[in-house]
């Protein structure tokens, strides 16, 4: 397999209930020049049956024993293969086009170190969006100050 353009990292520990969904959303990316790396954090589930259930040469399942999100983390940024990284959890769902906007973003703007996408959470408990938080226009960036615009979404 060639240096993929992006490595998506997906930490995951019991997360069979929507899985199959996120993975569903990256592989419709219209970007697709990636790799999945599916970090398994000793699931009891059957997480890893779910990632393996998909049959794509771009998805690689790393079974590891449970070491919390961030020891998951660090075991994608370690295995990844691209010069971006990208990441996206268990339960969330990517529009088509998020790494395709993001990366043109990033290559836009030489001096950005990171990017953060507004973010809506659906689902039988809960239903808001973060984008009211802010008037813009589609495709408009914005530079974030931590300390006025508080906390972003790291999965995005």
């Amino acid at each position: 397999m060639k240096c993929p353009g992006i490595s998506i990292i997906v930490p995951i520990y019991n997360g069979a209930a929507y899985l199959s969904e996120t993975i569903e959303s990256l592989l419709s990316q219209t970007f697709s020049d990636f790799e999945l790396l599916a970090i398994d954090d000793g699931s009891t589930d059957n997480s890893s049956e779910i990632v393996r259930s998909f049959d794509d040469e771009r998805i690689r399942l790393i079974e590891k024993e449970n070491g919390g999100l961030c020891d998951a983390l660090n075991v994608g940024i370690a295995e990844a293969k691209a010069p971006w990284v990208a990441r996206c959890d268990q339960d969330d769902i990517s529009f088509p086009e998020r790494l395709e906007r993001q990366l043109r973003v990033m290559k836009d703007r030489s001096e950005a170190i990171g990017l953060f996408a507004y973010t809506t959470k659906f689902g039988s408990r809960h239903r808001w969006s973060n984008a009211d938080k802010v008037v813009m226009a589609r495709g408009e960036v914005k530079k974030f100050e931590p300390m006025k615009d508080g906390c972003l979404l790291g999965s995005t």
